[in-house]
């Protein structure tokens, strides 16, 4: 309805987060998930259906002899990946420290030795060396990267990128979708990608069978948010 799309837009016109990044950018968002309590939460999700999706779509890339993880939380996307190339080297960073030392601690209590997880931002990639990864991936990470950052963000992750960058996002398909999310689309990844020379395959998410792929950070993506996108190097 026409009146639910207009409150819609004016509570995330001026909610406070909102109005927070319009000020500092993405440091409002690096505040807020730097601190916020998701370790144990997301460590317990690490056998849910999205992860075995995941672990699929990252397997189709195989051979594969190292894995880099950009914003890993607890590394419950790691998790699944780590049993299934045992012999990879499997890294994720996160803003989040204590999402970090729990998550590392978890896979030491697996006895899971081939993840190493680290606390690093999307934009301080620096320590890696270029095509130093088979496979980055990202998982409802870009949406939290303001414009102040996010060619920068993605730039950095391309040039680590050996062979295979997937990013799993949310985006908006339904122009009158509002949410306070920022829409990948908006951000120009064509722009990026247009002068690489990239095989570039982008498609919605399959609607879910069973239990929810639950990729949105509210639960269930409706299908209008949901987006792969798959850029293999070449």
């Amino acid at each position: 309805p026409a009146f639910y799309r207009c409150i819609s837009k004016i509570y995330w016109t001026f909610n406070f987060h909102h109005l927070t990044e319009l000020f500092i950018g993405t440091k409002a968002r690096e505040r807020q998930w730097a601190a916020r309590p998701i370790a144990e939460g997301y460590w317990d999700n690490r056998d849910h259906p999205s992860k075995h999706f995941f672990a699929e779509r990252i397997a189709a890339f195989s051979p594969i002899h190292s894995i880099l993880e950009v914003g890993c939380a607890s590394g419950p996307n790691l998790y699944l990946l780590a049993k299934r190339f045992p012999q990879a080297q499997i890294v994720g960073i996160d803003i989040n420290q204590e999402a970090v030392q729990y998550g590392n601690g978890q896979f030491a209590r697996e006895g899971i030795s081939n993840v190493k997880l680290f606390v690093g931002k999307a934009d301080k990639l620096g320590e890696f060396q270029d095509r130093a990864f088979d496979i980055v991936f990202t998982n409802a990470l870009l949406i939290y990267i303001g414009p102040d950052k996010i060619k920068e963000v993605i730039e950095g992750i391309l040039r680590i990128t050996h062979h295979a960058l997937v990013l799993i996002e949310l985006h908006c398909f339904e122009p009158d979708d509002e949410r306070e999310f920022i829409d990948v689309e908006s951000v120009a990844l064509d722009e990026f990608f247009k002068d690489k020379e990239l095989w570039i395959k982008r498609d919605k998410l399959p609607k879910p069978r069973g239990p929810s792929l639950g990729l949105s950070p509210r639960g269930a993506c409706k299908p209008s948010q949901r987006l792969k996108i798959e850029l293999t190097l070449i």
